[in-house]
């Protein structure tokens, strides 16, 4: 896959994880009560964990594909 299409694959999979616009109110709220008091209970830590995943795998596409991530950012200023 080129890097127009492994970025369209991860938007896509973010609009999925994102449907549902409280569950962004929801992660900060996690961070904010939950995490920093040590309860989080097993659906919270697998949300947390989707979502940190999904940001490493957009590093992993940006830091494999500088020059294109470089015309993408330049392209969005």
């Amino acid at each position: 896959m080129d890097f127009n299409e492994k970025l369209a694959v991860w938007l896509a999979g973010q609009n999925q994880l994102f449907e549902d616009q409280s569950i962004q109110e929801e992660v900060f709220s996690l961070i904010d009560n939950d995490l920093e008091h040590g309860c989080l209970d097993e659906e919270a830590k697998v949300l947390i964990l989707k979502i940190l995943k999904s940001t490493l795998s957009l590093s992993f596409i940006l830091k494999n594909n500088i020059k294109d991530a470089e015309k993408l950012i330049k392209y969005l200023e």
